[in-house]
C-alpha cells in the first residue's frame, strides 16, 4: 500500500506541469458544478416557498373579499328589516333574496350556520307577519361569525409568513 502511494507521488512530481495544467481546471469544474447544483436546489426551494406564500396570500385575499361580501349582506338584511315596520312586500322579497344569498355564502357544515339560519328565519317570519323582532341576538351571531372568519384570515397570513 505504501509502495503504491509512493508511486503516485513520484508520478505527480514527475508530471507536475500536466497535473497543474489539467488537474486545476478539472478541480475547478467539479467545484463549480457542485456549487451550481447546490445553488439551483436552494433556488428551487425558495421558488416553491414563494409559490406557497403567494397561494396562501391569494386565498386569504379571497377569504377577505368573501367576508366583506357577507358583511355587506348582513348589513343590508338588518337595514331592510329595521327600515320600516311593518315591512313592505317588496322589502320582504328583497330581504328573502338577501337571506338566501347569505345562506349560499356560508358553509352549511359550519357550527354557526344553524343558529344563524334559525335566527334569520325567525326574523323573516316575525317581520313578514308584522310582529316585533329583537335584533340583538341576530347581530351578536353575525358579529361572532365575522370575527371567527377574520381570525382565520389572520391565522392563514401568519402561517404563510412563518413558512
Amino acid at each position: 500500500m505504501i509502495g503504491g502511494l509512493e508511486q503516485v507521488n513520484n508520478w505527480i512530481i514527475s508530471h507536475q506541469a500536466l497535473v497543474v495544467t489539467v488537474g486545476i481546471p478539472v478541480l475547478t469544474l467539479i467545484v463549480t458544478w457542485l456549487t451550481t447544483l447546490a445553488s439551483e436546489k436552494r433556488t428551487a426551494k425558495d421558488r416553491q416557498e414563494q409559490r406557497e406564500l403567494q397561494k396562501a396570500l391569494k386565498m386569504s385575499e379571497f377569504r377577505r373579499d368573501w367576508i366583506e361580501s357577507l358583511r355587506d349582506e348582513f348589513a343590508e338584511v338588518l337595514s331592510i328589516a329595521r327600515a320600516t315596520h311593518p315591512v313592505e312586500k317588496e322589502r320582504v322579497e328583497e330581504m328573502s333574496r338577501k337571506i338566501c344569498r347569505i345562506m349560499l355564502l356560508i358553509n352549511q357544515e359550519d357550527e354557526d350556520f344553524a343558529p344563524l339560519l334559525k335566527t334569520l328565519i325567525n326574523m323573516f317570519d316575525c317581520l313578514s307577519e308584522g310582529k316585533e323582532f329583537d335584533f340583538s341576538e341576530l347581530t351578536k351571531i353575525m358579529q361572532k361569525f365575522l370575527r371567527k372568519e377574520w381570525q382565520k384570515v389572520k391565522q392563514e397570513i401568519s402561517m404563510a409568513e412563518v413558512k
